[in-house]
């Protein structure tokens, strides 16, 4: 039987199948090529390109990458473009990391979204790895550059949020041309901003000194020409030893027991829906609805537990607690104490597991990854616990001072402050490497896809390859004292005490 239909094109003797088959089939062949391979066949023939010029082969390609996720795969490929940052390229001989890509002409049709989406991330790989970069300064209104001492900060994928000990908070919108898109006034005079949270939907929280909390959400897109972004829904002051309204759910015997919130001791934590207040030394905590500011409750730690810091995810709230005894000549003891949030507005929530440690945690990670955190202490303790199977993965004890921990789904890093060290452990507790990290103090760790980043006291930057610790460049000369730092797929933030933020752009 001759199968060769006469429309089909023919080349030294063999069959186009791209021609053949129905464009369905054609890209699943095609799905079982390499991404090298692939670009390859691109180029081939006009046909294949129109063929392989799809979403749904790229975006595939992007989630086994991890780009991107199934929940943001409509919008994954919609990312920020940095290229205005090309202007102020600190470094004249340096390469730019500006993404250019030639335009498709005659019978090619342009890139699809996820191919171009695809061809970005692989642009901005090779700059993370070969130290391809712009240094940008964030731009703060001139009147008020006396008030920009930082005290806190936050940033999502567009905003970036900087609260000052004056009581100013500035906004930026970094998927632009980097500016203020808003400043929010003091309360009062002085009065210290002392947490900013920004959640994934936009609400933005605020803590002032003395128990201020401030509740902005964002406004609709079509009203940002005649609204800031931000307006605010309410503001509620913490009435501090729990007044006597709120004192009425307390025991007589739990009163005995640190029962008052000092103003220098309140403990704050936010989540995409909820609210949580407490205090060190105190021995019950309160949750209330983020998005209009009720349906609070009042709940207890075990009895002699008291807070010494506080964690919360979407679905876990976790304290690191002293237990204390009525006999002072007997040795405290510590540990962790979790609760499920999704009992929050039960009358009466219990402990879903508790964790001893031989010394008092002073670090929770503030990236709960796959249902597991990791813990520290500054006297010389780190451990990780699984929340899932309610199990302790390892507890380990040094004889140095451990600060600064950070977590992704392989690792666990955390810095050795004597030796000024940088320490990856793996989840079960068995030590990956150790590298000397900087020649002062390392003050903050992130990790972000395959790198690691850590910031210092004295203007540095390094990026590492996460996995085996090789070091793949240094941005020098950093506008700032490094205090903080903020990662996304093509930029870093870095935030000082007393000078403007920078930003670090690789596309």
């Amino acid at each position: 039987m001759d199968l060769k239909p006469t429309s089909v094109e023919f080349n030294s003797g063999g069959i186009d199948f791209v021609q053949l088959f129905p464009p369905e089939l054609s890209n699943t062949l095609f799905s079982y090529s390499s991404d090298r391979d692939l670009f390859s066949c691109c180029k081939c023939s006009v046909s294949w390109r129109n063929v392989i010029n799809n979403d749904q082969q790229w975006s595939k390609r992007c989630l086994v990458r991890g780009w991107t996720t199934k929940a943001t795969l409509n919008e994954a490929h919609n990312w920020e473009d940095l290229s205005h940052m090309q202007k102020t390229n600190a470094v004249s001989l340096r390469p730019t990391p500006e993404f250019t890509l030639k335009q498709a002409e005659g019978r090619l049709y342009p890139l699809c979204e996820w191919a171009l989406y695809f061809r970005k991330r692989l642009h901005v790989l090779k700059n993370w790895s070969q130290g391809i970069y712009t240094v940008h300064k964030l731009i703060v209104p001139e009147a008020e550059t006396e008030s920009l001492i930082m005290n806190c900060a936050a940033c999502t994928s567009q905003y970036f949020v900087f609260g000052t000990t004056l009581g100013f908070v500035f906004i930026w919108n970094v998927t632009g041309v980097s500016k203020v898109i808003q400043s929010i006034e003091p309360v009062t005079r002085n009065l210290e901003v002392e947490h900013v949270y920004i959640t994934s939907n936009n609400h933005l929280v605020l803590l002032y000194e003395k128990g201020l909390v401030r509740v902005f959400h964002e406004v609709e897109k079509a009203s940002l020409d005649t609204a800031p972004p931000f307006q605010i829904i309410y503001q509620a002051k913490v009435l501090y030893n729990f007044s006597d309204e709120t004192r009425k759910y307390l025991q007589e015997d739990e009163l005995d027991f640190y029962d008052e919130i000092t103003e220098e001791g309140v403990l704050f934590a936010v989540n995409d829906e909820t609210i949580l207040l407490t205090a060190q030394n105190c021995q019950c905590f309160i949750i209330w609805d983020l998005e209009c500011g009720q349906n609070h409750r009042v709940h207890f730690l075990p009895s002699s537990c008291l807070v010494y810091q506080v964690l919360i995810s979407n679905s876990m709230c976790i304290f690191s607690v002293l237990q204390a005894s009525e006999d002072l000549l007997l040795p405290k003891k510590y540990g962790i104490v979790m609760f499920d949030l999704r009992e929050k507005f039960h009358p009466k929530m219990e402990p879903v597991a508790e964790v001893i440690s031989p010394k008092i945690v002073d670090e929770l990670s503030d990236q709960c990854t796959l249902q597991r955190f990791a813990f520290c202490s500054q006297e010389g303790v780190v451990g990780a616990f699984d929340m899932l199977q309610k199990t302790l993965l390892f507890l380990r004890e040094t004889d140095l001072s451990t600060d600064n921990l950070a977590t992704s789904e392989d690792l666990i890093f955390y810095h050795e402050s004597e030796d000024r060290l940088i320490i990856a452990l793996s989840w079960s507790g068995e030590t990956h490497y150790r590298i000397a990290a900087h020649i002062g103090p390392v003050k903050s760790i992130r990790c972000f896809g395959s790198f690691m980043i850590s910031g210092g006291a004295v203007r540095e930057l390094h990026i590492w390859e996460k996995l085996s610790g090789k070091k793949l460049h240094t941005v020098y000369h950093q506008p700032n004292h490094i205090l903080d730092l903020f990662v996304s797929p093509t930029r870093i933030l870095t935030v000082g005490r007393d000078e403007p933020p920078a930003m670090i752009g690789y596309l």
